[in-house]
């Protein structure tokens, strides 16, 4: 099911954030207030957040600095997605966590695929902690985001060969950068050479590691030649 239908979810969260609740005082008395949305940029939101608690990204940036333009590329590629979806201003501290996941859900959702992923399959999680920091960081809910619309970009030139095996691709995400681990393999049995990638493997370029997998994938090949060979 899509959870997320741009202006349907928009106007639901404007809603909430302008919801009336009903309450009741010291005296006993009923008394209403009503919670307004909140007009913060995207910007403004780190900004606020940082004066309580250093982002998850702030951190890695600062054990990994090498990868720190990286990281921020990330981040912007995240911001664009936000923007897309005009869900940069949206409150969500005015989110229970149940709504946040369907609308963080709809955000994701939103992000396309290359062409040559298009008979992949791809399966993403989440821990609690992971929600609860994305929830309350926007710069690490950009992360996610723009690291999923990186990796969802990728053109894959040996999809279209004769032959060739989709791809069985995961992604889990934890409350911090260094929790982030991902794995992908061909769904055609190729049983270990499934890759398990991490953050850290940015250096390790996308062809290097698309190497890697065609050559298990020749080697495969060859031993099976000479097992014909021999059953001759």
């Amino acid at each position: 099911m899509n959870y997320f239908n741009a202006g349907y979810t928009m106007n639901m969260y404007q809603y909430m954030a302008g919801r009336t609740e009903t309450y009741k005082n010291t005296a006993g008395a009923q008394t209403t207030k009503t919670t307004s949305a909140k007009n913060e940029t995207f910007s403004e939101v780190v900004q606020r957040k940082s004066k309580y608690e250093e982002s998850a990204v702030d951190k890695y940036k600062r054990k990994h600095p090498k990868d720190a333009l990286h990281v921020d590329s990330q981040v912007r590629a995240g911001q664009r997605v936000l923007a897309k979806n005009n869900a940069e201003n949206v409150s969500r501290e005015d989110m229970t966590m149940e709504e946040y996941k369907q609308f963080f859900t709809g955000l994701m959702n939103s992000i396309p695929y290359d062409s040559s992923q298009r008979n992949d399959t791809n399966v993403w999680t989440i821990s609690e902690k992971g929600w609860e920091q994305m929830k309350n960081d926007p710069e690490y809910e950009a992360w996610v985001l723009g690291y999923t619309s990186e990796d969802r970009s990728v053109h894959n030139p040996w999809a279209a060969m004769p032959g060739y095996s989709p791809n069985y691709h995961t992604e889990s995400f934890g409350a911090s950068i260094e929790e982030h681990l991902g794995q992908s393999g061909p769904m055609g049995g190729m049983g270990n050479t499934g890759r398990r990638k991490t953050q850290q493997d940015d250096e390790e370029s996308w062809w290097v590691r698309r190497h890697r997998i065609m050559k298990a994938m020749a080697e495969k090949a060859a031993e099976e030649a000479r097992r014909a060979d021999v059953v001759k």
